[in-house]
């Protein structure tokens, strides 16, 4: 049985949590973004540089 998981984070969030930078999470995301895993995106900053982002990861479930 597979299951979808979603995390809700922001991008300044999600660098801290890999220890790297910004400009390399926003090249990541670009990446996410043509492989569709993003699902959705809400820019949450002015000049757009904090998002929060709704990532799917597609699992299985045991049992």
């Amino acid at each position: 049985m597979s299951a979808k998981k979603e995390w809700n984070i922001t991008n300044k969030e999600l660098a801290l949590l890999y220890g790297v930078s910004s400009k390399t999470i926003c090249n990541d995301l670009r990446q996410l973004r043509k492989l569709g895993l993003i699902e959705q995106e809400m820019v949450i900053s002015e000049r757009g540089l904090d998002r929060i982002l709704v990532i799917k990861e597609r699992g299985k479930i045991n049992g």
